[in-house]
């Protein structure tokens, strides 16, 4: 999941991996920064699908 974080003079792009539990919970597995240029190329390659 990549989400659009706004904050002052700038745009975030966040990626979240989330993992399911043993009860079916889903928790945040690890959660990084991504750039607009590195979202484009891997959606362009397929790795990532817009939802």
């Amino acid at each position: 999941m990549v989400r659009r974080v706004a904050v002052p003079k700038a745009i975030l792009l966040v990626a979240i991996k989330l993992k399911p539990d043993v009860q079916g919970r889903y928790v945040v597995a690890s959660t990084y920064r991504v750039s607009q240029h590195d979202l484009e190329g891997r959606v362009a390659k397929g790795y990532w699908l817009p939802v």
